[in-house]
């Protein structure tokens, strides 16, 4: 069972739907990027384990499915070096 819709920055989050939605634009997420974002409903934090776990990606993978999220959402992750990324608010 996944959790309601939830805010993330101006978008509601809707992760039983896959989808981000913003006035009348929503966006179909996938599977991987709903888990990814899932990190970050509750906290604007997410560890580089908490990612694995969630969307199996490391490296060069993690860097390009991230480029790939921020050019369909619109949404900005900060790198904070060898621990993890955050969500810039």
């Amino acid at each position: 069972l996944l959790p309601p819709a939830k805010k993330i920055k101006d978008y509601e989050f809707s992760p039983e739907n896959f989808t981000l939605k913003k006035e009348k634009i929503s966006i179909t997420l996938t599977e991987k990027e709903t888990a990814f974002l899932m990190l970050f409903t509750k906290k604007e934090f997410a560890s580089l384990d908490e990612i694995y776990q969630a969307i199996k990606k490391e490296g060069g993978a993690l860097y390009t499915f991230l480029s790939r999220l921020k050019n369909k959402t619109r949404l900005e992750f900060e790198n904070i070096k060898g621990l993890g990324y955050r969500l810039k608010m």
